[in-house]
């Protein structure tokens, strides 16, 4: 499940995340390398500060991170678009 950190959140040994690219970095001589399914194994606790998102193979308390919903898709048709332009020229 995707979460963002309320407070300080520590992930620990056996635990599974994914991390993005900078996450990844920062922790690469604390995790493995990343399996099939993009998770990572934990080879050392560490942890992620308030306001950090990461994604967590296992159940979180509400205390500590909230879930984060991700926001429904849609078709590229139906797109919005932004305000029309004027194509006429402005003269100074």
């Amino acid at each position: 499940m995707i979460y963002r950190a309320v407070s300080k959140v520590t992930v620990r040994v056996g635990d599974r995340v994914k991390l993005n690219d900078e996450q990844a970095f920062n922790a690469r001589h604390l995790v493995e390398l990343p399996a099939a399914d993009g998770f990572r194994n934990v080879l050392m606790p560490f942890d992620f500060k308030p306001g950090a998102v990461f994604e967590l193979d296992d159940e979180l308390p509400r205390n500590l991170a909230e879930p984060v919903v991700a926001e429904p898709q849609q078709p590229a048709g139906n797109a919005p678009r932004g305000p029309k332009r004027s194509t006429t020229k402005r003269e100074a």
